[in-house]
């Protein structure tokens, strides 16, 4: 499997070397995030807006370059169209390097790196070792995300269920609706 990347879906360095156009526009820099999970993007309730280190950096970016953000929450699967029709101006979210995706999306250097994953239920015990223990079964991955494609390549599942949110995901795990959630 592709490593997948945690990144800034913009150039940082490019943004700051456009920061003095920048500060001269009146309307924020609107900056599509997922709100995934803690650390990286989430939801506070407290307040109902999206925080998290990717929140972080766009906003320590726009204060050095002198401009403003205004972080919109998108769904994963509504991010690149969101940015090809102008609806935001940058995407913070973690986004695997395909070649489909640098035809229309301008990667930063990886911010955080990390792997795929498959998320079951605390009290499944079973050692998989591969997708094949999972024959007949129905699982789960985000809309958006290049598994669901693969999953549904497999052929093996019963099911392959795609959810906007890794929120949705792991409520359907919990509740034994889906046998795994694959991200």
């Amino acid at each position: 499997m592709h490593p997948r990347f945690r990144v800034f879906s913009c150039a940082l360095a490019l943004v700051a070397s456009c920061a003095a156009s920048l500060a001269a526009q009146a309307e924020p820099l609107k900056v599509g995030a997922t709100a995934t999970g803690v650390p990286f993007t989430f939801l506070d309730v407290k307040t109902n807006s999206i925080q998290g280190m990717m929140v972080d950096s766009a906003q320590a970016v726009a204060k050095a370059g002198g401009f403003e953000v205004e972080i919109a929450q998108t769904t994963f699967a509504a991010l690149i169209p969101s940015l090809t029709a102008k609806k935001i101006d940058l995407i913070s979210a973690a986004m695997l390097r395909t070649p489909e995706r640098e035809k229309v999306v301008q990667y930063s250097d990886p911010v955080f790196e990390y792997g795929e994953g498959l998320v079951v239920r605390a009290d499944d015990d079973k050692a998989y070792t591969s997708m094949d223990d999972f024959k007949g079964e129905i699982v789960g991955a985000q809309v958006g995300t290049i598994f669901i494609d693969k999953l549904n390549q497999r052929g093996i599942f019963k099911e392959v269920r795609g959810y906007d949110s890794l929120a949705d995901l792991t409520r359907d795990l919990a509740l034994g609706r889906i046998k795994a959630g694959f991200g």
